[in-house]
């Protein structure tokens, strides 16, 4: 499918990897926080949805497409995420 197409997807909950990622290990997702970020001086923000990556060594990060992977047309469902 198409990035934009998965991105739809992603808004649905489900999440995605490209076909030609390490098989299923690694997939992204809509993250949608619940909480405030809060900070040490007591200033409290706002979360809004980003993108996260799960890592082949299990770790969660911070993602963000470039360029080829928004002109990709290899992006597949994962399923049981």
């Amino acid at each position: 499918m198409t990035f934009g197409l998965a991105m739809e997807v992603m808004k649905k909950g489900m999440a995605i990897c490209r076909k030609g990622w390490i098989g299923k290990e690694c997939w992204i997702c809509l993250y949608i926080p619940i909480d405030n970020m809060d900070f040490r001086n007591g200033t409290s923000y706002p979360q809004l949805p980003y993108l996260i990556m799960k890592t082949v060594d299990n770790k969660i990060i911070p993602w963000t497409a470039d360029i080829t992977d928004m002109l990709a047309e290899d992006w597949e469902l994962v399923e049981g995420v």
